[in-house]
């Protein structure tokens, strides 16, 4: 039996096709090259592998052979996995984690969906941390839900208007307003103790990182402040209109703009040294991740760019209406749009994937965790979609 005939299915050939190798019997080769063999296939393939015979199944789902395959094939799963492995007691965690992998890639998987939490007075932006939702609104107001049972745990007042943008770190929970401040929460006591002013117009984005605190504005600038002190310590001026989205990464800033441009900033001088430019509305929404900016546009498209170089990669079409959000996780993007879909793509062909659709009114927000996508769809609902089965 010719082992390069049982890996036909697969393009890559991890050996020369002159190789000695592929010429000897199956039951000669040491068990160390077929688990390096296999480590260079897919799960799929690994999966139609293991029928091949009961010592190659054994092999396949080898421990560190899966160890292997998640960590070259789910970088950020990975990256949160080194943070604290030992918080990972489930013994099929690697395993698992590829198998969500995949259903989220496949486009003939149904996930089970259901209702998280439903607010009348609506949900502008939101975050899960510590087993919470933590939202936004339009009533000025941050809400903490249990999202088990949809119940509001508690309500953070102190905003005078819209809240846009939030994030949960430290224990404390910071919140951007159409009112013109970023204020500073306990997230236990539920109680205000620090206002940061300073912007002209309404707060659309901010990111907590290193002590401090980047905001984006309406009035186009963005502002740094210390954290303890609530100083404000440095004003970026370079954009000609609304900043509406931002993430520090690697000393940098990274910056989105209705004035369709993609602004980089170093943190240290709040120099700016590179403007990405090729969308032709709006920037609503980017990440930085895997060497590479992606964004999104009122244009219909999301954008991959070099991170160094500045250079265009590859559109993703197929939205057809603005692309509201996105995300990066493991290979692929998660995008929401105003056309009231959430696509994924492939980052490595473009491909998109699959499409989950049939939403009410657009998707607005996005956040994928540990298998599930959190949707906000419209203005008053926040949805779940789950890719997790029982193994």
């Amino acid at each position: 039996m010719n082992i390069t005939n049982n890996l036909s299915k697969t393009d890559k050939t991890p050996y020369s096709e002159e190789s000695d190798i592929s010429q000897k019997n199956i039951n000669e080769l040491p068990d160390e090259l077929l688990l390096k063999i296999f480590s260079s296939l897919g799960l799929e393939t690994l999966a139609q592998t293991s029928l091949t015979c009961k010592h190659w199944k054994s092999l396949s789902f080898d421990p560190s052979l899966l160890r292997n395959i998640f960590f070259k094939s789910l970088p950020q799963t990975a990256e949160l996995y080194k943070r604290n492995p030992d918080e990972v007691t489930d013994k099929d965690f690697f395993l698992r984690s590829l198998k969500r992998d995949a259903r989220m890639r496949s486009a003939k998987f149904q996930p089970s969906s259901r209702v998280l939490i439903e607010y009348k007075r609506g949900i502008n932006c939101f975050q899960l941390a510590d087993g919470k939702v933590i939202s936004g609104s339009d009533y000025e107001t941050i809400r903490i839900w249990d999202p088990d049972s949809g119940k509001e745990i508690k309500a953070l007042t102190g905003h005078t208007s819209s809240v846009n943008c939030l994030q949960v770190a430290e224990g404390k929970v910071f919140s951007g307003s159409d009112d013109k401040t970023i204020r500073i929460w306990d997230i236990d006591s539920g109680k205000e103790f620090k206002v940061l002013t300073g912007h002209r117009s309404w707060v659309k984005c901010l990111q907590v990182a290193e002590r401090k605190v980047f905001s984006g504005s309406g009035d186009g600038m963005i502002r740094i402040w210390d954290i303890d002190s609530g100083g404000e310590l440095q004003v970026l001026i370079g954009h000609k209109g609304p900043v509406t989205c931002l993430q520090v990464a690697d000393g940098k800033i990274f910056s989105g703009s209705w004035d369709k441009t993609i602004r980089i900033w170093d943190i240290d001088s709040g120099k700016e040294f590179k403007v990405l430019t090729g969308h032709r509305s709006w920037v609503n929404c980017l990440q930085v991740a895997d060497g590479k900016v992606f964004s999104g546009s009122d244009d219909e498209m999301i954008r991959i760019w070099d991170f160094n170089s500045g250079k265009k990669l590859r559109p993703l079409k197929g939205h057809t209406k603005p692309v509201c959000c996105l995300q990066v996780a493991d290979g692929k993007v998660f995008s929401g749009s105003d056309d009231k879909t959430i696509r994924v793509w492939d980052i490595d062909s473009g491909t998109e994937l699959r499409m989950i659709e049939n939403f009410e009114e657009g998707v607005y927000n996005l956040s994928v965790v540990d298998g599930k996508i959190f949707v906000r769809s419209g203005y008053f609902k926040i949805k779940v979609f789950d890719f997790n089965l029982p193994l």
